[in-house]
């Protein structure tokens, strides 16, 4: 057999831009967790939301259709122009556990794992930057999370387009397809961001997640106990109280994307009288600095600490 010349030659491969070389370290995340059955067991669970909404959709129409107004006001919302963005909200109310344990379990190990093995000498010796790095492992985040909480919502928004269009579904909410596509970012963009700052402090996924899931219900809890000291318990006061956390932050986002004024029914314990209140959306002004302040601390602790080499200090 002729031996071959294997002298130098020219690379002949695919070049790829440098402003897109963090979607290298982002497809490596999402191809591990395709392999993982506990990663769309959570996606399964975080499914059914969907499936109580639309039938609560359905017993909504059918009670409805028999009875414009009625009893069943106090239970379902019948407000023109809000109908089904109401039920958008109601279904991501109820994914927000789901996707905060998705979040955790696809972002607590995200950077603490490279700084367990020193991947990061081994990452950032090759032609990547910082912000490459730090994009690629956000990106990988928030893809997964914005997936997961974006795919059953536009499946549910085909479902009432093809069943619910000659009921004023387009007519009354032309632009809801637009509003749920920010909503559903609100989530993964607020979870992809401190997740990464804690990962980045961390040298083991569990501490990261420990500590995420403590930030999380600790920031939950003491905004409700403050809200109802102050409010004693009225549904219709102190929401901006109570939505001073992580979850509350997202939820007040989405609330406002949707567009939705929340009605409730109340028993007033001393009256014995049911009351049906209205909640607004919470101050958009107060809840959109605070998620952007939530955001860009955590990628700045993740980019402060960040760095190819160890620093001893004698």
């Amino acid at each position: 057999m002729p031996i071959e010349d294997l002298t130098y030659r020219t690379y002949d491969g695919p070049l790829v831009l440098r402003s897109w070389r963090w979607w290298i370290i982002a497809v490596a995340r999402l191809r591990y967790l395709r392999t993982r059955w506990w990663f769309w067991a959570l996606v399964c669970c975080s499914l059914l939301p969907y499936f109580v909404v639309g039938i609560i959709l359905y017993v909504q129409n059918t009670l409805g259709g028999q009875a414009p107004s009625g009893p069943q006001d106090l239970f379902f919302d019948q407000t023109q122009g809000q109908k089904f963005a109401n039920l958008f909200r109601q279904a991501m109310d109820w994914q927000g556990l789901w996707l905060f344990l998705i979040a955790v379990v696809v972002g607590a190990g995200s950077i603490a794992l490279d700084n367990r093995t020193n991947a990061l000498q081994v990452y950032l010796s090759k032609p990547l930057t910082k912000r490459d790095y730090l994009v690629g492992k956000w990106m990988g985040i928030f893809l997964a999370v914005y997936g997961v909480a974006l795919a059953p919502a536009v499946v549910f928004y085909l479902y009432c387009l093809l069943n619910y269009t000659g009921q004023g579904f387009l007519r009354d909410e032309p632009w809801l397809i637009l509003r749920v596509l920010v909503a559903a970012a609100a989530p993964a963009a607020i979870h992809a961001s401190l997740l990464v700052g804690i990962s980045a402090w961390s040298r083991t996924p569990l501490l990261a997640g420990a500590a995420y899931a403590g930030l999380f219900f600790v920031t939950a809890i003491i905004s409700t106990m403050v809200w109802g000291i102050a409010t004693n318990g009225r549904l219709n006061r102190g929401q901006t109280i109570q939505r001073l956390s992580i979850g509350g932050t997202i939820g007040a986002l989405q609330q406002n994307a949707l567009g939705v004024t929340v009605h409730v029914t109340q028993v007033h314990r001393r009256r014995g009288s049911v009351q049906r209140l209205s909640i607004k959306p919470p101050d958009l002004a107060v809840f959109l600095p605070l998620a952007a302040g939530l955001c860009m601390l955590g990628v700045a602790a993740a980019r402060v600490r960040i760095r190819a080499v160890e620093v001893v200090q004698g």
